[in-house]
C-alpha cells in the first residue's frame, strides 16, 4: 500500500504535467492565431478566462471573482479580459500545484 506522501507526490507530479501540456497547447494555439514566432516566451501566454476556467476545473464565474478579488492579474484588450500566465501560475502555487 502507497503512504500519503507518495499518493500526494503522485497526485502533484500528474497535475504538473497536465497544466504543462495545457500551457504548451495554448501557447502554441497563440503563436498559430498570431503568427507569433515559436521562439516566444511563455510569459506572453494570456489565458482566457474560459481557459482559465478549464485548466482549473472551475467555473469562469469563480474566474470573474479571482478577477475581480485582485487573486488573478489581467490585460484588457478592448472588451476582453485576458488573465497573465504569471498570475495563474502563483496563484496555482499558493494552492499547492507547480504547472
Amino acid at each position: 500500500m502507497l503512504s500519503d506522501n507518495t499518493i500526494e507526490e503522485l497526485i502533484r507530479s500528474t497535475i504538473k504535467e497536465c497544466l504543462t501540456d495545457a500551457f504548451s497547447s495554448v501557447l502554441r494555439s497563440q503563436q498559430a492565431a498570431h503568427h507569433a514566432p515559436m521562439g516566444a516566451s511563455k510569459q506572453e501566454v494570456l489565458l482566457s478566462r474560459k481557459e482559465a476556467a478549464t485548466l482549473l476545473n472551475v467555473s469562469v464565474q469563480t474566474i470573474s471573482s479571482l478577477v475581480k478579488s485582485g487573486k488573478l492579474s489581467v490585460v484588457k484588450i478592448s472588451r476582453r479580459v485576458l488573465i497573465t500566465r504569471d498570475s495563474f501560475v502563483e496563484l496555482t502555487r499558493n494552492k499547492g500545484v507547480t504547472p
